[in-house]
């Protein structure tokens, strides 16, 4: 078995539980007849009539540190939502309780669990994905943070699928293209950690979308993967049909013909979103999150859509960055607020020379500055302004206004404060050496 695994040529060096038993595992079935008093035949027969199964070691680090010996564990976990695994020593035969679904005890662990893996052909270079050349008019994500990527820890890898919907003539929205880790580049998709980004993935040419409302969603496929072409209704349980049912209207992407220009746009249609859902409770993918429209975005590159659950909260799971890469957009976002920071010394000392820089963030070019000191001009249009200040227990006001490209003007000032020499008490403002206050007032 150690071997066999180890020669595996399927992603985490999976191997066919049937298949395996009738070629190197022969003392395995053996032994396993022997146990339940059959014949080798009698239990080739209650598999073929069972889910299919696969085994392999889901931890990584268990692959690679494992030495074939009898240290190990086997688990199985045929529904990810149903009851907590339970695994046994191989020496010793000790029970052991997973303390959750996400949960693999440090011992090596073997899984067997319902088949993944399409074992009918060889794994090709699928998951090689060279940089995307810009494909013209097309939604792409460029990136994503997806912490509950709906996987148990016994199932191994997670297969994210990216689902774009399309509303049709009758207002249902079809499931019209999908992009997953056994689709080919540019819907190359695998997504094994919480964060991902690029290769940027395709979701779906202009011409897929015409001028109808899309709706994009994440599920996480346990059975049969996206197909060579074109998507797939995601499988579910019915009580999830019944959830977006319940989601009722919610706005959406639309696209529309303005002028002869598309305008791609966000709208509540006042209608449900009659999502293609196919009710197969037996083989349900897990739902990741539908991709919720932010208030507004950026006239060009990607915006994050944050994924939802069809639960009553609808509670987040993280974002998807989807760059919708043709038409014009609207609602914008307003450009963020030009300001300046003056930034200097707090205190002088008497009748110094002090320099007080200004800095800009969110401005839009041509910037110019307009400096006072203490409200009289000074300095001319820099950055930075330098000037002297006055004597013991003397105030300098430097302000700095600034007027951008979009005709903003925000301002702002320091204020230099010149200590009493010799008296550590009047080191802060507002005391002289009689502890009398300063700068004009008694």
């Amino acid at each position: 078995m150690y071997d066999a695994l180890h020669a595996s040529p399927y992603p985490e060096q999976k191997l066919h539980f049937r298949t395996f038993l009738n070629v190197q595992g022969r003392l395995l079935l053996r032994a396993m007849a022997n146990a339940r008093g059959g014949s080798e035949s009698q239990i080739l027969r209650i598999l073929d009539s069972i889910v299919d199964l696969e085994f392999y070691m889901p931890v990584r680090e268990h692959r690679v540190t494992r030495d074939g010996g009898a240290n190990l564990v086997v688990a199985s976990e045929l529904e990810e939502d149903g009851l907590v695994p339970v695994g046994f020593y191989v020496l010793g035969g000790a029970e052991v309780q997973f303390l959750s679904h996400q949960w693999v005890p440090p011992t090596p662990t073997l899984a067997l669990v319902p088949v993944e893996t399409d074992f009918s052909t060889l794994p090709g270079r699928v998951g090689f994905q060279p940089a995307l050349a810009d494909a013209g008019p097309v939604v792409y994500m460029v990136s994503s943070y997806i912490p509950n990527r709906g996987e148990s820890s016994l199932r191994g890898s997670p297969e994210l699928e990216l689902h774009a919907f399309v509303r049709n003539a009758l207002g249902d929205f079809v499931s019209a293209q999908c992009a997953g880790e056994h689709r080919a580049v540019p819907f190359f998709f695998d997504q094994d950690e919480a964060s991902w980004s690029g290769p940027e993935v395709m979701v779906l040419p202009e011409d897929g979308i015409g001028t109808n409302p899309i709706q994009i969603s994440v599920w996480e496929d346990d059975e049969t993967a996206c197909g060579l072409s074109g998507g797939r209704p995601p499988r579910v349980d019915p009580d999830v049909i019944e959830r977006y049912n319940a989601w009722g209207p919610r706005a959406t992407v639309t696209v529309s013909l303005v002028n002869q220009v598309k305008v791609v746009s966000f709208a509540d249609l006042a209608v449900p979103l009659v999502l293609e859902l196919d009710p197969d409770g037996l083989q349900a993918d897990d739902e990741v999150g539908e991709a919720r429209i932010p208030s507004c975005w950026t006239s060009s590159g990607g915006t994050a859509f944050v994924l939802r659950y069809s639960n009553p909260s609808h509670d987040s799971n993280g974002w998807v960055k989807l760059d919708y890469r043709f038409g014009q957009r609207d609602p914008i976002c307003p450009p963020p607020s030009c300001v300046v920071h003056a930034s200097g010394p707090d205190t002088a000392t008497p009748f110094a020379w002090v320099t007080v820089t200004a800095t800009t963030s969110n401005c839009s070019d041509p910037v110019t500055y307009n400096w006072t000191i203490n409200g009289s001009p000074a300095c001319g249009d820099e950055a930075s302004c330098t000037g002297q200040v006055g004597d013991e227990g003397s105030y300098t006001t430097f302000e700095v206004t600034v007027i951008d490209g979009r005709g903003a003007t925000p301002s702002d000032a320091l204020t230099i404060f010149v200590p009493f020499q010799g008296c550590p008490e009047c080191l802060v403002p507002a005391k002289s050496r009689a502890g009398r206050s300063v700068g004009g007032v008694r």
